[in-house]
C-alpha cells in the first residue's frame, strides 16, 4: 500500500451515502471540511452525517486569517473598467455597487491606494478614498465577476487574527465529537502553531497551511511545531507570481522533507474534472512531478467538494499514485500499456489474450480441418477475446474433472461450467494429441480458430449429466444438447484467428474494450445483470436497487445474444427492449451501460450463473445481480440454488447481489419484496406471463411490462417478424 495520503473535501456533491463509502473503498485519507465554506450551525450535523456513512477520520480545516467578500446582494457583481464602488461592512444605500467584507475591522487598515485582488482570476480593485470606518471607496483596475465568499488579497500586508470566532467554536464542536486532526490557515509563524496547539490539544494532528508569503518566510519554525504541512498553491499564487508557484513547492517540499515532516500538495490538481471526466495531460504530470519532488499526499478540494465527478476524481488520484509507485518498481518502456486500473482484477489475475488478428493463413489453410458448430466459434470466440478467463482453450478430460467434482480448475481457481468441444467418433477419426488442426465452421466453412490437441477422450454420458445439470431427464434442453452432440471430447489451447459476423457486433465489446471503456468513465465499482429475456418491470427495480444498494459506480446490462431454446426470446427484441429504457432515460443518468455476452446458454442453473458472473468479472464488474432460479429451467432447480452455490464458493472475486421474488403492490404503487399489504393483494411479476400474452397479441400490463417495449415486440408480431426463437 502506498504511504502517499489522499485527502478528499466534502461539500455538496459528496455529502451523501455513495460518494463517502466509495471514499472510503478507495482509501482515502481524510475527509475535509472547509470552514470557509461550511456554517457554524451545520458543523455538528455534517460531523454527524459523514461518522454514519465513514470510517475516514476528519479534519477541520479552519478559516484562519483570510480576507473575504462577504455575503453579497445580488449573489454575483460584475465589476467594469474604472467603475467606482463601495467597501463597507453594512448594507450600502448608495447607487454604487457595494462590496462587503467578512472582516469589519479590515476597514480600519485599509489606506488610499491598496491593491485588492478578488479571488484567483477576478477583479483588482483600488482604494481611492478612504473618510471613516464605515465606508470606503474604491475603482476597478482590472473587471471580473465577483461572488460571495471569495478570497482577497492585499498587495500591501495586513496584518489578521490566525483564527476567526467562527475557528474558534468549530475548534470545541469538533473535539467535543471526537476529531483530532485540525488544519490551521494561513500560518505566518510559529506563535500561531502554538497558539493552535493550545486550543486543539497535544494529541490533536496540526497540518499547517503555507499560502502566504509570511508562512513562507517562517516555515522552519511552522515545520517545527507542525505534525505536517500543506502547500495551498491558490491563495499561495495571490500573494507570489503564479511562474513561482512550482519553485516556491519545491523548495517547500525540501525543507519538509529535511525536517521528516509529511507535506501535502492542494489546488488545481484535477481542476478539469470538475466537470470533465478525465484529466487534462498538464493535470496528470503536475501531480506526478510533485510526488517525485517528494510530496507525501495531495488533497482535492473543488473536484470532490462541488464537481460532478467526485468518485472519478478521488479514483483518478488513487490511479495517479499506484502508478507512480509502479513506476518506481518497474521499467516503464517494457509496459507502456499497463493502465493501473481500480478495476476488479480478472478471474485468474491476468485477461487472456488468444486472438491473433494477423495470422499466417498460408500455413493455417495446410492444417488438417475439423468442422465445428455455431456455438463452438461462440466458444472460440470468447476463449480468444479473454471473456472465459483463465481459459485458453476447450477443456481436457483432468479440467473437466476438477470443475464437476470441486468447481474449481486444477490450479485452484474457481470455475463451474464446463467449455468443452464435443465430437463423434466420425469426427475424431484420425486426431491425435499434440496434432494442430484449423477450426472451421459449419456453415460457411471459415476457418475461425487454431487448436493445439491436448487430449482426446470419451466420457460416460450419465456420469458428466448427472454432476452437470443434476439430472438425465431429457426434458432438460442442457441434457438433450450434451446428448445429441456426441461422446468424444476435443480439449486443448485455441488461438482466435477470425471473428464470427454478427449484426449485434457495437455491442459486443471484448473484456479489454469494456474495461477501457469503464477506466475512461472513472468507473470501478460496476454490477453485471445478466438476461436471456427482454426487460420486464421487475428487471428494471432490481437493476436500480441494486445500483443503489452497492454503491457502484455503474450498472452493466449484459444480454446473452447466443443460440437459446425453443420459446425464447430473438435476441433483436432484447437488445430493442433495452435500447428504449436507456433512451426513455429509466435508469440513472451516465451510470448505465450495455455490453452482450456472445454465448449460448446452457441452462445449466447454478453452474452457468457462476459461469455468468466469471464472464462479467473479466468484463470489469465488482458486482454481480443473482435472483431467484437464475438461469435456471423449467423446475429442474430450486429457486435458490444459485445463490447457494455462490455462497459455497471461495474467493470468486466478485460480490453477487441477491434478490428474492419481487412484486408490484398496486396499495404502495412499488415494487417490492414484502409490504404491509397482504400477499394476495401483491401481483407477481412473470416473464412467462409476459411472453404468454405476447403469444395471443396482447398488451401486458404497464405494471408487468412498459408500455413503449410491449408496444415495440407487438407491432414486430404484426409485421411477422420473428420473437420467439
Amino acid at each position: 500500500m502506498s504511504k502517499r495520503k489522499i485527502l478528499c473535501t466534502i461539500g455538496p456533491a459528496s455529502f451523501n451515502e455513495k460518494t463517502l463509502y466509495r471514499f472510503e473503498e478507495l482509501g482515502v485519507d481524510l475527509l475535509r471540511i472547509n470552514l470557509s465554506h461550511t456554517k457554524i450551525g451545520d458543523l455538528e450535523k455534517t460531523i454527524r452525517f459523514i461518522r454514519r456513512y465513514s470510517n475516514v477520520p476528519i479534519c477541520l480545516d479552519s478559516e484562519g486569517a483570510q480576507l473575504r467578500t462577504g455575503i453579497l446582494d445580488p449573489e454575483k457583481i460584475s465589476l467594469k473598467v474604472n467603475e467606482e464602488l463601495i467597501i463597507s461592512d453594512h448594507e450600502c444605500d448608495d447607487e454604487l455597487p457595494c462590496l462587503r467584507l467578512n472582516h469589519p475591522f479590515i476597514l480600519h487598515e485599509l489606506i488610499e491606494g491598496d491593491l485588492l485582488k478578488i479571488d484567483f482570476d477576478s477583479a483588482l480593485i483600488q482604494v481611492t478614498c478612504v473618510k471613516g470606518n464605515k465606508k470606503i471607496k474604491a475603482r476597478v483596475i482590472t473587471p471580473g465577476l465577483v461572488g460571495s465568499n471569495k478570497a482577497i488579497t492585499s498587495l500591501r500586508p495586513i496584518a489578521l487574527p490566525a483564527l476567526t470566532e467562527k475557528d474558534r467554536e468549530a475548534i470545541k464542536i469538533g473535539l467535543k465529537m471526537g476529531v483530532d486532526c485540525f488544519a490551521l490557515s494561513f500560518a505566518s509563524c510559529k506563535e500561531d502553531v502554538l497558539a493552535f496547539r493550545d486550543l486543539v490539544g497535544e494529541k490533536a494532528e496540526i497540518i499547517s497551511k503555507i499560502e502566504s508569503r509570511s508562512g513562507y518566510r517562517h516555515l522552519n519554525e511552522i515545520l517545527n511545531e507542525s505534525d505536517s504541512i500543506l502547500i495551498d498553491r491558490g491563495d499561495f499564487s495571490r500573494e507570489i507570481p503564479i511562474e513561482l508557484i512550482p519553485f516556491y513547492q519545491e523548495k517547500i517540499i525540501q525543507h519538509a522533507n529535511l525536517a521528516k515532516k509529511p507535506v501535502y500538495i492542494a489546488t488545481n490538481l484535477l481542476e478539469s474534472m470538475i466537470e470533465k471526466y478525465t484529466p487534462t495531460r498538464a493535470e496528470v504530470n503536475d501531480i506526478i512531478q510533485s510526488l517525485l519532488m517528494g510530496a507525501d499526499g495531495l488533497v482535492l478540494a473543488a473536484e470532490t467538494a462541488i464537481g460532478s465527478h467526485p468518485i472519478a476524481s478521488a479514483s483518478m488520484i488513487v490511479k495517479l499514485i499506484n502508478q507512480f509507485e509502479l513506476s518506481k518498481k518497474n521499467d516503464m518502456t517494457e509496459n507502456m500499456l499497463s493502465m493501473t486500473s481500480l478495476l476488479v482484477e480478472p478471474h485468474g489475475g491476468e485477461l487472456v489474450n488468444r486472438w491473433n488478428k494477423d495470422p499466417d493463413w498460408g500455413e493455417i489453410n495446410t492444417l488438417h480441418k475439423l468442422r465445428v458448430s455455431e456455438s463452438a466459434i461462440m466458444d472460440i470466440e470468447q476463449i480468444g477475446i479473454g471473456t472465459y478467463s483463465p481459459l485458453s482453450g476447450f477443456m481436457t478430460c483432468r479440467e473437466i474433472i476438477s470443475v464437476l467434482n470441486a468447481n474449481k480448475l486444477p490450479n485452484g481457481v474457481p470455475w463451474t461450467l464446463p467449455i468443452v468441444l464435443q465430437k463423434t467418433a466420425n469426427e475424431v477419426e484420425g486426431l491425435k494429441e499434440g496434432q494442430t488442426i484449423a477450426l472451421v465452421g459449419e456453415a460457411d466453412n471459415q476457418i475461425y480458430g487454431v487448436m493445439e490437441i491436448e487430449d482426446i477422450f470419451e466420457f460416460p454420458f450419465t456420469k458428466i449429466c448427472e454432476k452437470w445439470f443434476g439430472t438425465l431427464d431429457e426434458l432438460h434442453p442442457g441434457v438433450v444438447n450434451l446428448k445429441s452432440s456426441g461422446p468424444f471430447f476435443v480439449g486443448g489451447r485455441i488461438t482466435l484467428v477470425r471473428r464470427r459476423s454478427s449484426k449485434h457486433r457495437i455491442y459486443e465489446f471484448t473484456p479489454q474494450e469494456l474495461r477501457y471503456i469503464f477506466d475512461s468513465k472513472g468507473w470501478s465499482r460496476i454490477v453485471g445483470f445478466h438476461t436471456r429475456n427482454v426487460p420486464h418491470r421487475g428487471h428494471e427495480a432490481i437493476q436500480k436497487i441494486a445500483l443503489e444498494k452497492t454503491h457502484c459506480d455503474g450498472l452493466l446490462i449484459s444480454p446473452a445474444i447466443g443460440l437459446k431454446k425453443k420459446g425464447d426470446f430473438n435476441s433483436e427484441f432484447i437488445l430493442k427492449g433495452y435500447e428504449i429504457l436507456l433512451d426513455k432515460g429509466v435508469f440513472p443518468k451516465d451510470m448505465v451501460m450495455m455490453a452482450a455476452l456472445a454465448t449460448y446458454s446452457r441452462y445449466a442453473g447454478p453452474r452457468e450463473a457462476v459461469f455468468t458472473a466469471i464472464c462479467r468479472k473479466n468484463f470489469g464488474c465488482s458486482h454481480f445481480i443473482i435472483g431467484r432460479d437464475h438461469t435456471g429451467v423449467s423446475d429442474f432447480y430450486p429457486p435458490d440454488a444459485s445463490q447457494k452455490l455462490f455462497q459455497s464458493i471461495n474467493h470468486l472475486g466478485i460480490l453477487p447481489v441477491v434478490f428474492d421474488e419481487i412484486q408490484f403492490c398496486p396499495h404502495c404503487d412499488e415494487y417490492v419484496f414484502d409490504c404491509c399489504h397482504e400477499a394476495n393483494e401483491r401481483y407477481s411479476i412473470s416473464g412467462s406471463d409476459a411472453r404468454s400474452l405476447i403469444n395471443e397479441k396482447k398488451c401486458p400490463p404497464n405494471w408487468l411490462m412498459r408500455e413503449e417495449v410491449s408496444e415495440m415486440i407487438l407491432k414486430g408480431v404484426k409485421q411477422g417478424e420473428r420473437i420467439f426463437i
